[in-house]
């Protein structure tokens, strides 16, 4: 979508951009964004727009999941290198996230001065030559040089461990806890884990002289069994009836305590360092592309045309009260759009809180939940109210000036006559 203008319009005494959008099917992921075209040498033509056509503003939402921004970017020419570069506002505020109409406004002041404002609000605002855009308008005088790089063997650690220092013989560094040496092995304590059975007698027949247990004839090894790996099989073992009711089993340790002259681990004093050169700081060469941006919005090029940028996943963009303006009326025009626009989002509002409370009535909700509140009925009247006013206002001023006319022919008629 896009539209010439009459007439070139020129940037260095500022311009105020707005429009009015809804996402009525949400907006989870599309640019709706408004580009103001370059004037170039080649002639303009609207039906012929590409997404490579110069322009010098671009302005408006955008989101892709977590990623959202109301974009400000800048086409600014270097008067040095002669190069377009585009500049985006780094701190970009975030659009609306809901299916209500909203209004979006840029306003570019003269003084370098930017505002962004959503629906008459405050969003960010700032001085073009200052380094709120990426790249800054206002390019740095200096650049690091490439070419100077940090040697090897600069030192920046401004102290080191004192290689004078010895550490103190007494210097008590093992942990914490330490075996407590009043602890004294209970007497009843049995810390043998297999016992023989008093139990059991001898069958008649034992050999003595064989091993109590041996290994199973008929288990093999399995083939991917690593003895290093895995190591080998144990049988369980019958459990030692001395142990029951007893205060613990196998080998007994002492309980631990808090080691009363525990120091930490020993840490040598500091000392300055003999090495030491400072923070190592990049030597810097005079930027070619260097200027002093005293006037950012005169490296604009003019404004030709407007168009609509759109890249979308769901349907029912739509757009309304597009402005573009400059000066006290720009601005003047913006407000009383600015209203209406308010008004139409509250009345938006309330319908669909009817049809939501509707909808909570079928199905057997709490009735009236999702009422518009006398509130929000009040601001919609009292918008409706201004923005009739504000409308007789300008119909009356244009009628006193078609009388004054009419007048000043009726005398001028008179005259010749």
């Amino acid at each position: 979508m896009t539209a010439q203008l009459q007439e070139p319009l020129l940037l260095q005494d500022g311009i105020v951009v707005q429009y009015e959008v809804q996402f009525s099917q949400g907006h989870t992921c599309g640019g709706a964004y408004l580009k103001l075209l370059s004037q170039t040498a080649e002639e303009f033509k609207p039906r012929e727009l590409r997404p490579k056509t110069p322009f010098s503003i671009m302005f408006g939402p955008d989101r892709c999941g977590p990623d959202s921004r109301v974009h400000v970017i800048l086409n600014a020419l270097n008067p040095v290198t002669q190069q377009v570069i585009e500049h985006h506002l780094m701190s970009a505020p975030a659009p609306k996230d809901d299916k209500l109409s909203h209004v979006y406004t840029l306003v570019l002041y003269p003084n370098q001065m930017y505002k962004v404002l959503i629906d008459g609000k405050l969003k960010g605002t700032g001085l073009l030559a200052a380094a709120d855009f990426s790249p800054p308008l206002q390019p740095p005088a200096e650049l690091p040089d490439p070419e100077h790089i940090k040697p090897e063997d600069w030192v920046e650690e401004e102290e080191i461990d004192d290689p004078a220092a010895v550490k103190p013989d007494d210097w008590d560094d093992r942990k914490l806890m330490i075996d407590d040496p009043a602890a004294v092995k209970p007497d009843d304590w049995d810390d043998r884990k297999l016992i023989p059975d008093p139990n059991a007698q001898k069958p008649h027949g034992w050999l003595d002289a064989l091993p109590a247990r041996v290994a199973d004839p008929a288990a093999k090894k399995p083939e991917k069994w690593d003895d290093d790996r895995h190591g080998y099989w144990m049988r369980p073992s019958m459990p030692n009836p001395a142990c029951e009711g007893a205060p613990g089993c196998g080998p007994w340790t002492a309980p631990m305590i808090s080691n009363p002259s525990y120091k930490g681990p020993w840490i040598p004093p500091k000392v300055k360092n003999p090495a030491y050169k400072g923070p190592w700081q990049q030597r810097t060469l005079p930027n070619p592309a260097y200027f002093k941006a005293e006037a950012p919005l005169s490296l604009l090029a003019p404004i030709v045309g407007v168009a609509f940028e759109l890249w979308v996943t769901e349907p029912g963009y739509t757009f309304d009260n597009i402005l573009i303006g400059r000066g006290q009326q720009g601005l003047e025009a913006a407000a009383y759009m600015g209203k209406a626009g308010q008004a139409r989002r509250l009345a938006q509002l309330i319908v669909l809180r009817m049809i939501n409370r509707a909808l909570v009535g079928k199905s057997g909700g709490r009735a009236g939940a999702a009422a518009p509140t006398k509130e929000e009925l009040e601001e919609a009247a009292a918008l409706e109210e201004d923005r009739k006013a504000e409308e007789q206002i300008k119909q009356d001023k244009q009628a006193a000036k078609l009388r004054a006319a009419s007048k000043a022919a009726a005398a001028a008629d008179v005259t010749n006559g």
